[in-house]
């Protein structure tokens, strides 16, 4: 056995998520400007983002943009 004791569930970091939702009219309408702003004023505040994807209507194409942020809790 191992004399290192395994970490306690305090000891961890602690997290807390968001998750951003951006509507896409169509395929070559997409505002990259409005989701850079939205990820900078959040980045701002601690966040980080983690994940993106995009969720697909029925019969194809995009619906909405998905952006999955993280920060620390202390």
């Amino acid at each position: 056995m191992s004399d290192t004791a395994s970490p306690t569930p305090t000891s961890a970091p602690r997290w807390e998520y968001q998750v951003l939702r951006f509507p896409v009219q169509s395929e070559v309408k997409f505002n990259p400007d409005e989701v850079k702003d939205n990820l900078n004023l959040w980045g701002a505040e601690g966040w980080e983002l983690v994940s993106t994807e995009t969720i697909e209507k029925f019969k194809g194409g995009t619906l909405y943009f998905i952006a999955t942020l993280k920060r620390q809790v202390n």
